[in-house]
Formats: structure tokens, C-alpha cells, sequence
């Protein structure tokens, strides 16, 4: 499809040139009514509505690009339309008076003219938003090779755990959290939000406590990020207890990834789960929580926000607050090296800020770890060799992520049908960028794959929710200081 072209006879030429030669006794004013119509028809990149051959495009983020590209031009119809309404009206008004002036015949005729262009662009362009709407639909349906978005998962098997079912279906397409529940059995809880009521009854059912952390799908694999070193066995239970609660209807690839990147699938995974994996307690439900209740009976609407593991959160802040000066201390003393330590106290701190206070705690576990093996390391521990080049990269790339989930977060609010698989690109490069590079081959590799990877040209230069994303040049700059420093 195409936006609809200027009407030709629009132009203010043809009608000034008339207006003179029919020599009207006083200036319409029509001539500079028409010019303003194409200031704002111009303020619009029809080039953003040509979609032919959009199709045989495999890049989900580009498909992502486009949409919102599209999105923001359509924001500016309305004020066009407008104008163009008022034009019509402007334009009846002085033919009127032109024919009660008994003026020039070919003026009055031009103008009639002129108005009927006016009045069918306004028509034509009032289904415009529709129209684009269904052919992107019929563009995003050819790349994901079906009809529709009604899959067979939503068909919940006899016995088949509803919630689980719903939380699945979430965190497929969208960031979610999850609480997996340790005991005499297991029970996994997953979601946007968890419902307090959801969290007693895995208590009671399990008799154990819980491990809780992030959920989402990447490259057909449920990733489950926790803020410990991913503990052995815990993929193979995750997995055995989808398995069970979906009674044997999902089976999907299940890896657990901890704050450092290291990553533990259920493939490679051991059968015994480690003993020595941090567990959180729930508070019981209070009396009377009706409205949590309500939450938990209903799967597909909005839950109820968990329940927090420290009443409102002081044990939480306290904390925090008695760590920070430590924190400071650790980090003045890791010097370039100590990028991974920042981003892990940021994020704890965001998660305090955001009163997600279990989530909270499980940073300020790994953090208070962190922060005492920096406090016992010698001054600049790590920091040789390299030193401001490692520095350079960590810098750069922590800065890269943090852009990265920043688009990221505003692809999921588009709501569309490639959220799911936009995410999964989005989380691919991410998987690339290695908090670590120790020579210069993978340097060099790593250097290659930004410049040339169809999915980070994608990105780049992505304009979205009035945004502009980059991460290439700092990176690989970053790799190339880092490679005039490091052993072949």
C-alpha cells in the first residue's frame, strides 16, 4: 500500500495563475490556504507507508522498526485531516461569494475543483489507519508463517495447571518474575505478578520456601535469571515440575542463568539439587484477603502484587543503607574492574526503589558477597594488564545492556505480534557482548560480529517512543584499545 499522493490539483500554482487572469476585484486568500495544506501534507514521510517487499524481511526488530516508524507518522493524519476540513469549508464560503460577485466562470469552476480534491483526500485518508493496520497484520502473519494468533497452548489439558498455563504464556512474549517452590515436592509459580494467595497455597502444598528471579523466553528456551550462582539441579526440577503441573502438554528447554552470565540448562544439568541454594519464606495470607483471592481465581487478569518477605521492606533498606559505604570502598579499590560490582549495586537499588523487595534481597545476597571478596583482594586486584582498555570495554558494554533493555522495555509496551521474537533477538545480542575478553582473537571475533550482523544493523539507528538507539561505536572502539593490550 502507499499513502495517499498530494492531489495534484492542490498545487497553489494553477489557482493563482487563474485568480490573475480572471481578475478577481479582491484576494480570495485561497492561494496562501493551499500552501499551508502542503507545509502540512510534507510534515508527513509518506516513504514510511511503502511496505512492498516488507515481507520477505526475516528481522523481526526491523518488522518492530518499521511499525513504530508508521506509528509516528500516523500521529500526524489528524492534524492534516483537519486542516483539510477547513479548507473545504473555507473553500465553499468563497464560491459563494464568487458566484453572488458574478466572478470569472473558469475561477468558480477551478475552485469547485479545487474543493472536491480537498474533500476526497479527507475521505480517502479516513481509513488510512485501518488499512495500514491490516496490511501489517498480513505482513507479520506471512513472517511468522500462520494465520492468526490462536495456538493450540491456549488448550489447557484435563488436570493441567491453569495459572501455570496463563504465567507461560506471559512470560513467552514478555519479561515476567517467577517463584519456584522447594520441598517434600516442588511448584513452580510465573507471571507478570505473582498473587499472595498463589504464594500460601504452593507453601502448604510444598512445605517448602522459595527461590525467586526473572523469567523470559530466548531463542525457544525459558531462561529463569536468579541473582546466585545458578545452583545444580535446579533446571531439571524446573523442568520436571512444568512437566507435571501441565500434565505433560509443555515441554519446554529450561536454563538457569545467574548474575554473571553463567548458565546451567536442563540438558547439561544434574538430577540432585544442590542443598545449599538460599531459599525465602512467604507471609501467610492476612484474614479476610479477599481481594488477593480474587486475583489468584482469575489467571488471565492483573494479579495482585506478591507478597513482600520483609513486611514493608525496612529489613530490606537497612539493608542496603548499612552496606553502601562498604560497597564504595570495594569499588574504589577495583578500580576499572569494578563495572560488574555497579551494575549489580544499580539494579539491587532499583529493585529497593521499585519496593520489589524479595527481588531486592536476592541482590543484596549476591552483592554483600561481591563487596566482601573486593574487600580482602589487594588494591586494584584485577586491574593489571589492560587496566583502562578492560575498564574501557566493561564501561562500554554495561552502557550498551542498559540500552538495550531500555528498548527492549518499550518493544513489549507496542503490545504487537512480534514482541516474543523481537525479544528473543534483543536478548541473542545481549548473550554476545562478554563481560570478559581475554585475547585478542575474541576481541577481534567479537569486533567482526558488530559490524557485520544483520540484527545489530537492525538496531542501530532504531528510533522508538521518540528514542534513537546505538551501541555499535563505543563497543567497538572499546574492543579496539582492548586489542592493542591483550595476548594473541
Amino acid at each position: 500500500m502507499s499513502f495517499p499522493p498530494y492531489p495534484a490539483k492542490l498545487e497553489k500554482q494553477a489557482w493563482e495563475t487563474q485568480e490573475k487572469k480572471s481578475k478577481l476585484s479582491t484576494s480570495t486568500g485561497i492561494g496562501k490556504e493551499l500552501e499551508e495544506l502542503k507545509k502540512e501534507y510534507n510534515k508527513i514521510d509518506t516513504d514510511a507507508f511503502e511496505f512492498a517487499g516488507l515481507e520477505k524481511i526475516k528481522s523481526p526488530m526491523l518488522i518492530t522498526k518499521r511499525r513504530s516508524e508508521v506509528d509516528q507518522e500516523l500521529k500526524k493524519l489528524p492534524g492534516l485531516r483537519q486542516i483539510m476540513a477547513a479548507f473545504d469549508k473555507l473553500a465553499g464560503k468563497k464560491i459563494t461569494e464568487l458566484k453572488k460577485a458574478k466572478a470569472d466562470a473558469a475561477a468558480i469552476k477551478l475552485l469547485e475543483e479545487i474543493q472536491d480534491a480537498a474533500y476526497g483526500f479527507y475521505e480517502d485518508s479516513k481509513e488510512l489507519p485501518a488499512q495500514v493496520e491490516e496490511e501489517l497484520h498480513k505482513i507479520e502473519e506471512t513472517i511468522n508463517g500462520r494465520k492468526g494468533e490462536e495456538e493450540k497452548e491456549d488448550e489447557a489439558a484435563p488436570g493441567a495447571d491453569k495459572f501455570l498455563l496463563a504465567g507461560w504464556k506471559f512470560c513467552k512474549s514478555k519479561p515476567g518474575i517467577f517463584a519456584f517452590a522447594i520441598g517434600k515436592e516442588n511448584h513452580l509459580l510465573l507471571g507478570q505478578r505473582i498473587a499472595p494467595a498463589l504464594l500460601t497455597e504452593a507453601k502448604k502444598k510444598t512445605g517448602g520456601k522459595f527461590i525467586r528471579g526473572e523469567c523470559f523466553c530466548e531463542e525457544n528456551t525459558y531462561v529463569f535469571q536468579v541473582q546466585i550462582e545458578p545452583p545444580g539441579g535446579l533446571a531439571r526440577k524446573i523442568k520436571k515440575a512444568i512437566l507435571d503441573q501441565s500434565v505433560g502438554k509443555l515441554k519446554p528447554k529450561v536454563m538457569v542463568r545467574g548474575p554473571n552470565g553463567a548458565e546451567i540448562n536442563d540438558e547439561n544439568d544434574t538430577d540432585n539439587l544442590a542443598t545449599d541454594i538460599p531459599l525465602e519464606d512467604v507471609a501467610e495470607s492476612a484474614e479476610g484477603d479477599t481481594a488477593a483471592a480474587g486475583a489468584a481465581a482469575d489467571p488471565a487478569g492483573a494479579q495482585a502484587p506478591a507478597v513482600k518477605p520483609n513486611g514493608d521492606g525496612i529489613a530490606v533498606v537497612k539493608r542496603l543503607v548499612a552496606l553502601t559505604s562498604d560497597y564504595k570502598a570495594a569499588l574504589a579499590r577495583l578500580g576499572p574492574n569494578g563495572s560488574a560490582l555497579q551494575a549489580l549495586y544499580e539494579k539491587t537499588r532499583q529493585l529497593v526503589d521499585a519496593k520489589k523487595f524479595s527481588q531486592a534481597a536476592l541482590g543484596l545476597d549476591a552483592l554483600e558477597k561481591k563487596v566482601a571478596e573486593a574487600k580482602t583482594a589487594p588494591a586494584g586486584a584485577g586491574t593489571g594488564g589492560p587496566g583502562k582498555a578492560v575498564g574501557g570495554w566493561q564501561n562500554a558494554r554495561v552502557e550498551a545492556i542498559n540500552q538495550i533493555r531500555k528498548l527492549q522495555t518499550l518493544v513489549v509496551k507496542t503490545k504487537h505480534r512480534l514482541v516474543g521474537e523481537t525479544v528473543r533477538v534483543i536478548e541473542g545480542i545481549v548473550k554476545q557482548l562478554a563481560p570478559e575478553i581475554k585475547t585478542k582473537q575474541q576481541a577481534a571475533g567479537l569486533a567482526k560480529y558488530l559490524a557485520t550482523d544483520p540484527e545489530v544493523s537492525d538496531l542501530e539507528g532504531t528510533v522508538l517512543g521518540g528514542v534513537s538507539f546505538s551501541i555499535r561505536p563505543r563497543l567497538v572502539n572499546a574492543l579496539a584499545a582492548l586489542q592493542n593490550q591483550l595476548p594473541a
